[in-house]
């Protein structure tokens, strides 16, 4: 990405759309060490990102880290849910064994 004189702003097309409109989580990273990027505005519908506080006059590589996705509350129910068979297995399965055992090597 290439800024010209006296220009410090530029505008980066996400290839991704940014989750839920959130910029807390977007990170720059330029290989410019007195570039100071910094978040300026989002557009949802065209996926651009305008952002100020770049050196002018200067070719730069611009990575842009930022969250596309989250793990949701019914997701992660769905997720323990689906595993609960083992759950019981282990409770029904292994704890009498491990107590067992404790109380044979007089642990318990």
């Amino acid at each position: 990405m290439a800024t010209g004189a006296g220009v410090t702003t530029a505008d980066v097309t996400l290839s991704t759309a940014l989750y839920d409109n959130d910029n807390d989580t977007i990170r720059f990273y330029s290989d410019t060490s007195t570039d100071s990027p910094t978040f300026t505005s989002y557009n949802g519908t065209t996926r651009v990102m305008s952002l100020s506080g770049l050196t002018a006059n200067t070719t730069r590589t611009l990575d842009v880290s930022y969250d596309i996705d989250v793990l949701n509350a019914a997701d992660a129910v769905d997720t323990l849910l689906s595993n609960w068979q083992w759950y019981w297995y282990i409770m029904i399965s292994i704890f009498p064994l491990a107590a067992l055992a404790a109380i044979f090597t007089r642990r318990a």
